[in-house]
């Protein structure tokens, strides 16, 4: 986290998308490979939306760090995996598109959308 203890947009995302890839990757009908290319798409989203490299490396822990939750969650019943496995789609259709070459901010609706996904299980 940066020193202030705010997490930056970046690492908000970095840590709603770990949670949705972690808890998805638990259920029986997701599979590897789709876990991967999300989880790849989101970490690109969340390079893109990072301040400045000392952010995007700090999203990118807070991403790992988050799979570990997500994961956690399910095993203890926190969250549903079917309802994961909602959220991971939800999440690859908002992201799947083609990507910029050049870094651009993230618009509000995208955070949103992204969290709007963490919602739907927890």
């Amino acid at each position: 986290m940066n020193s202030s203890h705010r997490m930056t947009e970046a690492q908000q995302i970095a840590q709603t998308a770990g949670i949705v890839v972690g808890a998805a990757s638990c259920c029986e009908q997701v599979t590897e490979e789709r876990i991967n290319a999300v989880a790849v798409k989101l970490r690109e989203l969340v390079a893109e939306t990072a301040d400045d490299d000392t952010d995007a490396d700090l999203a990118n822990e807070q991403f790992s760090a988050a799979l570990e939750m997500g994961k956690t969650a399910v095993e203890s019943g926190r969250i549903a995996p079917e309802r994961a496995e909602v959220a991971l789609e939800t999440s690859w259709k908002r992201n799947s598109g083609p990507r910029p070459t050049v870094r651009r901010r993230v618009q509000p609706g995208e955070l949103a959308t992204t969290r709007f996904c963490l919602t739907l299980f927890l």
